[in-house]
């Protein structure tokens, strides 16, 4: 094993920094890294970190839907998806169906209610959005 940077120490060893680093986790290595770089730059004062991982947390969110999103941009058939069509996507996750595009590149749309519902075009998501989410 290296040397343990100043950094890894403190998120091994100080409870306060463990914790705070516990909750960006979740999305990756690089937000705790991110973490450390304004700690760091905040002089280590420690009155920031609430405010530090907050707008951490956000700005990993936000990153963690665009990425959700982009794989939507184009559908099976080859068109950029529409605007309508990324809204009726979008409200389905929030709505609990699970939201994904098969390695063919269909769109596909699951719940238990419901099961698989394959969508392939831009009409098939608002035709979809009308009858299932009563768009």
């Amino acid at each position: 094993m290296g040397v343990m940077t100043r950094w890894e120490a403190l998120v091994r060893y100080d409870d306060e920094i463990r914790e705070a680093a516990e909750r960006l986790m979740p999305f990756g290595a690089i937000w705790v890294e991110r973490f450390g770089e304004a700690f760091f730059a905040l002089n280590e004062d420690r009155t920031y970190i609430p405010n530090i991982v907050e707008r951490l947390v956000k700005d990993a969110e936000q990153e963690a839907g665009a990425e959700w999103l982009r794989q939507f941009s184009r559908t099976k058939e080859g068109d950029a998806t529409s605007q309508e069509a990324l809204r009726v996507l979008v409200e389905a996750q929030m709505m609990g169906f699970q939201v994904s595009k098969s390695g063919s590149g269909i769109f596909e749309v699951f719940s238990k209610n419901t099961g698989t519902k394959y969508l392939w075009s831009n009409e098939d998501i608002v035709r979809f959005g009308k009858l299932i989410l009563k768009r």
